[in-house]
């Protein structure tokens, strides 16, 4: 099978704009308010680790994960579709759900690194979006190269993603928060596109399907 270039960047621009790693950045000041540094780097760590094994095994195991409930492919993509224009919607609209918690279960976060995990790694980093995203186009990719670069993208998101989080004040001094919400309502513009692009994808597909019938 020759190698689908178009089929590659966008399968690398959804996924690096679903997990949209700018958008955490004011996120993860707010989450680690009053930690260390180490400990700050401890839930970046934690919070890579595990949206780095969520995502590729929702690449790797989603499509048979739903195979085993009988939900069709076409199904799933008309479902991915319909995510990230919600999410494309809800960035354009500034719209990101928040974080909150007692001091008592903060302090635990902080002792234990959970903070990493929950919300941080999921689901803000290796949210419903980039899963279903990853899943998406893993599936629609054929050949162990096509299959490598999905997951070369995911690693590529995720190691800028965790540069981000390292630099977060410097980043978060230098824009502001004008610079990271115009930063934000653009690429909530971009994955609206890509959804809407997909649904429009899915019903052609759908169409042929019923015309074959």
């Amino acid at each position: 099978m020759a190698f689908n270039i178009a089929l590659m960047v966008a399968a690398f621009a959804a996924i690096f704009i679903t997990v949209n790693p700018i958008s955490k950045v004011p996120f993860f000041i707010v989450l680690t308010d009053g930690y260390t540094r180490a400990q700050k780097k401890r839930a970046i760590v934690n919070a890579i680790k595990v949206s780095t094994a969520v995502l590729i095994l929702f690449a790797l195991l989603g499509r048979f994960l739903f195979d085993l409930f009988n939900v069709e492919f076409l199904a799933l993509k008309f479902v991915g579709a319909a995510v990230l224009i919600k999410i494309g919607y809800d960035m354009l609209m500034g719209q990101i759900s928040k974080f909150k918690s007692t001091d008592e279960e903060r302090q635990h976060a902080i002792d234990e690194g959970a903070v990493g995990v929950v919300p941080l790694g999921i689901p803000m980093i290796s949210g419903p979006g980039a899963m279903i995203t990853a899943m998406i186009y893993m599936g629609e990719s054929s050949g162990f190269l096509e299959w490598g670069f999905i997951i070369f993208s995911i690693l590529i998101t995720l190691a800028f993603t965790y540069l981000l989080l390292a630099e977060s004040h410097v980043i978060y001094e230098k824009m502001g928060k004008l610079g990271i919400t115009a930063t934000m309502r653009i690429m909530g513009i971009l994955i609206a596109s890509i959804g809407v692009q997909m649904m429009l994808n899915n019903v052609i597909q759908f169409a042929g399907m019923l015309g074959q019938t």
